[in-house]
């Protein structure tokens, strides 16, 4: 497909409007993530071009590092409708999408640009997840095959929902004493995985069994290859894929089934796994490669809270240990 031209209002797009634009193609004709193109589309159509207009700023020289840092100070002085001002965590994520287009465009910018990159204070989980008992409960809770299989693949995975409802019958792979393993292909809105994280994810031989039988037991006349599909037909008789808002739904239902009273969703369970396997097995890259990400930062700045419990047992443990005799 090929990328959209935008034309931004205003005449003759200035120099800087120019290269933005220029950016923004590069950026959809190499990622075929949607939410990757809106990502940087917002923060700089939305965000770093009206602060420029504004501020007389028409050309990449005279982005320098004065305009960078008025705009952080910009950002972080604005306030929302309710006069709370922006999070940190919300400045920070626009100015991630400047630092990218700076870095991209500093062979025609001043030498030297930085953009900050503001402190988010890092997000505690251990409250808000769901224990290991109350994933059990949640699963239990399920009243047929396909959910159950669903709610165990979110919870004893992580894996992304958009990725789970993504899945066709082709995606599970059965390598013997190997192991067995559900290929992440695609996201639920076409294209690769998030982020083209492409990857295989181990499951143990029950989840994988239960998947396996949505394969076997499926309609004749299910036409889509997908692998979770609508339990009824459409009105034209045909059984569709399990859309987002009805997993979501789903998920919601299991909770009150089962007794949860903290606020459950899909993306709750992929958070919930995380932070139960460093508690367990304390094992960030083998973690980063089942979750997807790219890099380290994301588990270390989410998932790697030891409390204070953990500290002591790590160091119990470590006294524990032999001592050398050299």
């Amino acid at each position: 497909m090929r990328p959209k031209v935008r034309v931004i209002p205003g005449g003759v797009q200035t120099e800087l409007e120019q290269a933005v634009t220029d950016y923004l193609v590069a950026v959809e004709a190499r990622s075929r993530n949607h939410r990757t193109r809106e990502f940087y589309e917002f923060g700089l159509e939305r965000v770093l071009l009206p602060f420029c207009r504004e501020q007389g700023i028409d050309r990449l020289a005279k982005l320098d590092q004065r305009a960078i840092d008025r705009l952080a100070a910009d950002l972080n002085s604005r306030t929302k409708d309710n006069g709370a001002r922006l999070a940190p965590a919300t400045v920070s994520t626009y100015l991630r999408a400047v630092r990218q287009f700076v870095k991209w465009a500093s062979k025609r910018m001043p030498e030297g640009v930085v953009v900050p990159r503001p402190k988010v204070p890092r997000r505690d989980l251990r409250d808000q997840v769901l224990s290991r008992k109350e994933m059990d409960d949640l699963i239990e809770s399920a009243p047929t095959i396909r959910d159950r299989a669903l709610l165990e693949l979110l919870c004893w995975t992580g894996m992304r929902l958009g990725e789970a409802l993504a899945l066709t019958v082709d995606d599970l792979d059965d390598r013997g004493r190997n192991g067995r393993f559900v290929l992440i292909r695609h996201s639920s809105r076409g294209g690769g995985a998030k982020g083209d994280s492409a990857r295989e994810v181990p499951v143990r031989p029950s989840l994988y069994n239960a998947l396996r039988s949505l394969t076997l037991h499926r309609p004749n006349d299910a036409y889509t290859d997908r692998l979770f599909i609508t339990n009824r037909r459409r009105p034209n008789g045909e059984y569709a894929p399990l859309q987002k808002r009805s997993a979501e739904n789903m998920v919601d239902v299991a909770a009150e089934r089962a007794g949860i009273t903290k606020r459950t969703y899909p993306h709750l369970l992929r958070h919930s796994f995380a932070t139960d396997w460093m508690r367990v097995k304390n094992d960030p890259v083998t973690l980063q490669r089942i979750l997807g990400h790219s890099d380290l930062s994301m588990i270390a700045e989410t998932y790697s809270h030891p409390s204070a419990t953990d500290l002591y047992d790590a160091m119990a443990d470590y006294h524990k240990s032999p001592r050398s005799s050299g």
